[in-house]
């Protein structure tokens, strides 16, 4: 934890260390997490007073630890740090043993800390996990107003959900080495239903209107509206926000008012569903840096569903002409999915960073319509049926992946993006229109939401200040990046009615850059794409008409970059190929030395058209995947090594350029490269020889030519050694050799881009085994029966000599003794024998044995050699 604890000021005044894994405030257990905050926060020593005290600015110690600190003081929604989430008011520095190996899990209860304005907190080296923020209240149910002239009867509005569920910070938070996941914030509360409208009123019936819902809250793993947000080494995964409310349904629209032309009845329509909370991982307010990190896997959650459509009020009579209309009865409208999957920010400075598969949520669906009012007796003539529909599906969320919107406020309003990778991000889904009423009259089924706008990097500017926004993306790669698809119609209620026609299919983008109206500020805002590869980002389709319908929804567009308003955007260098419909829309763009495949008389200076034969999306070196492409590609070397705005290094990080030019695009092409290494585990035939490869990103192999003489003559079988961007060790064994020869070798790499050698290395191989050297002519039997026999293995021997040693009669065959033997090569041991008793007896009684020693040996190879030695055997 190097890094982290060079974060803490040398002249901190307090180390506190957390001895308790339990969430409690007692004392005589030790100093827990909660204590240690609360003794960093008051400059004491905890509720509990098990702590060191804290003195100003303080650095607390979470040691690692197979069990996770857990959040148990479970209370109300406080900033008091007594009960609930982590509430931090002093300038504290929380240092674990690791982000995988101390964990801070809040179990459901609570959103796992809270740094307040007054706060100013760094956390290194731990997990945040299990923390959810409050949902929203619910919302009140409309009163009964049927004997109040005139009076409407609406239900209340859901409350919001809370943001931040793993971390809120409205103070200054850096978070190094942290992993924030599996956190969430809370949905929006119910809307309350409506309930029975008043009469009359001014003429009309009351209305009766179901309340919306609550919005979610925003910022699954983090929500910031403090000044400052840095993430430095981190991750940010599978975290959601809050779903939207479901709407409240309505009641009964009030009876028209009798007279001449009687009154139209009271409407009654469904809430309309909450939206859900924006920024799946991450939302900040303020300035928001991220540096090496990597933010995936999280999503917004999905808008709330309509409320359902009541009964229309009944039209009410006319006495001299005719009756009124009878009141409406219309479902409530689907929520919208919420925006910014990944990271949704102001002014944001991203770089070394990955934003991929994150999602924004679905559209909540159309509510049905209820059964619209009659209408009224008249002198003259009934009066019509009131009408009916179903609510529209809500929109689904956009800009999946980074979402920088609203930079007021901001003295310098910037954005820079570079060395980043944004890449299979998809926008959420529009909701399902809703199903037309059951009459009496007309009741069609609702319109299906519009897909998300799939934009991998999205910056929208709203009414900047007066100094200068500028937009930089330098350096990346923006892949796979979709639109929502549209969401189906709803069915059509009574005879006559049509079925709701499909919602649109979401655009899908590589960048989208915005300037909505009003757009007549001055300076205008300037866009910048430098060296950006942009690829296969796809629309979403068009949702299905409604049951029996002919209208489905139209596939959104897909583009590479959209720019749209009073911005002035620059391309240079960029690789476009295969984004939907358009590489470049709608238009306006300027630049040079860009590449459009196909073909884009919209993308500007497109000097090259033709396929670019990019590669998968993989780990090409580098801090961040990137796609490569070969040195057959259109987009090599095209880009003139001086004046053209070619960038000194590329996405990687590799030197640009390598070439006689640089590559457009996020990619420098790098040839392979080999160095010879050394020999090990000679023999005599055979021998491992090892070398170094460098792939230069593109899918590799390799081969080892050996051979007496130059030219080689033989080489091993191609081998992988992967597609990284630094040196692979590689390594093989030569067989087949000859003894006691001099062999040439080297490593031989390559791929589509071209090949490389190293430099001609040589080694000897052994000599041929030639077995045990049985040192002993004669071996004097000891008081034990034994008898020692020296052997020697050779000096140039592969590995060891390994065998048995076999000692037997040379008159009248017999065997007297064997021991099995292992000798280091040039080594002598010396192996003691037990002989048979009679053998040893006649020994002794002066008559000597003549034995065979037989050593029957093999070196490492396996390669057998037999030596054999006659030895005297005396007492």
């Amino acid at each position: 934890m190097a890094i982290a604890l060079s974060l803490v000021s040398q002249s901190m005044a307090a180390t506190i260390s957390v001895t308790n894994h339990l969430d409690e405030v007692t004392g005589g257990n030790g100093c827990s997490l909660r204590e240690a905050i609360s003794a960093a926060n008051g400059n004491n020593s905890g509720p509990g007073g098990d702590c060191a005290k804290g003195d100003g600015v303080d650095l607390i110690k979470v040691p690692a630890s197979a069990a996770p600190y857990t959040l148990s003081r479970a209370g109300a929604y406080e900033n008091a740090n007594a009960t609930g989430d982590l509430d931090i008011t002093s300038v504290v520095t929380i240092v674990g043993g690791g982000a995988s190996s101390t964990t801070v899990d809040a179990k459901h209860l609570d959103r796992v800390f809270h740094v307040l304005d007054s706060g100013i907190a760094t956390f290194a080296g731990l997990a945040v996990t299990g923390g959810v923020s409050p949902p929203g209240f619910g919302g009140s149910t409309g009163p009964d107003n049927s004997g109040t002239p005139g009076a409407n009867s609406d239900g209340g509005t859901g409350g919001a959900g809370s943001d931040g569920g793993g971390v809120l910070n409205d103070g200054a938070l850096t978070l190094d080495h942290v992993r924030i996941h599996h956190n969430a914030t809370g949905s929006g509360g119910r809307g309350g239903d409506g309930g029975s409208a008043g009469p009359v009123g001014n003429g009309d019936g009351g209305q009766s209107r179901g309340g919306a819902g609550g919005p979610g809250g925003s910022g699954g793993g983090v929500a910031s509206t403090g000044s400052s947000l840095a993430i430095n080494a981190s991750r940010i995964d599978h975290n959601r926000t809050g779903k939207g409310g479901t709407a409240g349904a309505a009641g009964t629209g009030g009876v028209g008012i009798s007279a001449p032309t009687g009154g139209n009845g009271g409407v009654s329509f469904g809430g309309t569903g909450g939206a859900s909370g924006s920024g799946g991982g991450i939302v900040a307010i303020g300035n928001l840096t991220v540096t090496g990190s990597v933010v995936s896997g999280n999503a917004t959650g999905d808008g709330g569903n309509g409320g359902n459509g009541g009964t229309g009020g009944t039209g009410g009579t006319g006495t001299t002409e005719a009756g009124g209309q009878g009141g409406p009865s219309i479902g409530g409208f689907g929520g919208s999915g919420a925006p910014g999957g990944g990271i949704v920010a102001a002014a944001a400075a991203i770089r070394d960073t990955t934003v991929r598969a994150n999602r924004s949520g679905r559209g909540g669906n159309g509510a049905a319509g209820g059964r619209a009012g009659d209408g009224g007796p008249g002198a003259t003539a009934t009066g019509p049926e009131g009408v009916g529909g179903g609510g529209f599906g809500g929109d689904g969320g956009g800009e999946p992946g980074i979402y920088s919107v609203g930079l007021e406020g901001f003295s310098n309003p910037s954005a820079v993006y570079e060395r980043v990778t944004v890449s299979e991000n998809t926008a959420g889904d529009g909701g399902t229109g809703g199903a037309g009423g059951g009459g009496p009259s007309r009741s069609d089924g609702g319109q299906g939401g519009q897909g998300g706008r799939g934009s991998g990097l999205a910056v929208v500017i709203y009414n900047p200040p007066a100094g200068q926004v500028t937009v930089t993306v330098r350096n990346a790669t923006l892949a796979y990046n979709r639109g929502g698809d549209g969401g189906s119609g709803g069915a059509r209620g009574a005879t006559g009615s049509s079925p709701g026609a499909g919602g649109f299919g979401g655009n899908g983008t590589g960048a989208d850059l915005r300037v909505p109206a009003p757009s007549g500020f001055s300076p205008t805002p300037l866009a910048g794409l430098t060296h950006v590869t942009i690829a296969s980002n796809g629309p979403g389709t068009g949702g299905a008409a409604g049951q029996g319908g002919t209208l489905p929804g139209p596939a959104g567009l897909g583009a590479g970059v959209e720019a749209s308003g009073n911005i002035d955007v620059t391309l240079t260098n960029v690789l476009l190929a295969s984004n939907g419909v358009r590489n470049c829309w709608p238009g306006g763009f300027h630049g040079t030395h860009n590449l459009s495949f196909p073909s884009d008389s919209k993308c500007p200076g497109a000097s090259v058209t033709a396929n670019p034969l990019l590669g998968a999306l993989q780990d090409n070196g580098g801090p961040t995947q990137t796609m490569a492409i070969p040195a057959a590609s259109p987009a090599f070397d095209a880009v003139p090594s001086t004046g053209a705005g070619c960038l000194a290094t590329d996405q990687r990080g590799i030197t640009r350029p390598r070439g006689r030019g640089c590559e457009i695009g996020a990619f420098e092409l790098t040839f392979p490269a080999a160095a010879t290494g050394g020999v090990a585990k000679i023999a005599p035939k055979s021998a491992a020889v090892k070398g170094l490869v460098h792939p230069g990103s593109t899918p590799t192999s390799f081969r080892f030519d050996f051979g007496p003489r130059l030219p080689y003559g033989s080489h091993t079988p191609p081998s992988p050694a992967g597609s990284a961007y630094a040196n692979t060790r590689v390594r093989r064994r030569l067989t087949g050799l000859k003894p006691n020869t001099l062999y040439h070798y080297r490593v031989f790499a390559t791929n589509v881009n071209g090949s490389a050698a190293g430099l001609d290395r040589t080694f000897r191989t052994l000599p041929r085994f030639a077995g045990v050297r049985i040192l002993t002519p004669a071996a004097k039997l000891n008081a034990k029966n034994r008898v020692a026999i020296a052997l020697r293995c050779q000096a140039k021997t592969f590995t060891a000599c390994k065998g048995t040693l076999n000692l037997t009669k040379s008159t009248k065959p017999r065997s007297l003794s064997s021991k099995g033997f292992r000798i280091a090569p040039g080594k002598t041991v010396t192996l003691t024998l037990t002989l048979p008793k009679d053998a040893a007896k006649a020994i002794r009684n002066h008559q000597p044995v003549q034995a065979t020693a037989t050593a029957a040996g093999r070196d490492g190879e396996g390669t057998p050699r037999t030596t054999t030695r006659k030895v005297a055997l005396t007492g």
